[in-house]
């Protein structure tokens, strides 16, 4: 539904008439529906026809994504980068504290990341899922 056509000089403007712009019989009538509500037999038709009202979920990283993800900073780049500079140049031992410091560094992320995500789930599983209607 589109509503009054506005127009200043020379410009028109269409603006579109919401739900909130609308009377509750309009709302009501559009949604097919009326003040006290739907009948548990239309509930159950329009579940089965339209499906649950839920945000689809996200399928969780898994722990090597997480992992190779703690690479992904422009800092982590240039640290990278200063390691390979150290191996080209016979600085092993530089090389080899910067890869160490980096592996570590993504292992305890990855870890507390991981750990994050598991909690997350764990609160959404307590959030009710329905509401009642009295």
């Amino acid at each position: 539904m589109r509503g009054p056509l506005y127009e200043m000089s020379q410009v028109s403007i269409v603006l579109p008439s919401g739900p909130h712009a609308q009377s509750t019989q309009q709302v009501l009538a559009a949604l097919g529906s009326h003040p006290q509500g739907l009948t548990r037999a239309e509930a159950q038709a329009r579940l089965s026809r339209l499906g649950r009202n839920a945000l689809p979920r996200a399928k969780s990283p898994g722990v090597f994504t997480i992992f190779l993800r703690q690479f992904l900073s422009p800092l982590i780049y240039i640290l990278l980068f200063a390691a390979a500079i150290s191996l080209l140049l016979g600085d092993w031992s530089d090389a080899g504290f910067i890869l160490l410091v980096q592996l570590l560094n993504a292992t305890i992320g990855a870890a507390q990341e991981f750990s994050a995500q598991r909690s997350s789930e764990a609160l959404q599983q307590d959030i009710p899922g329905e509401i009642g209607s009295y």
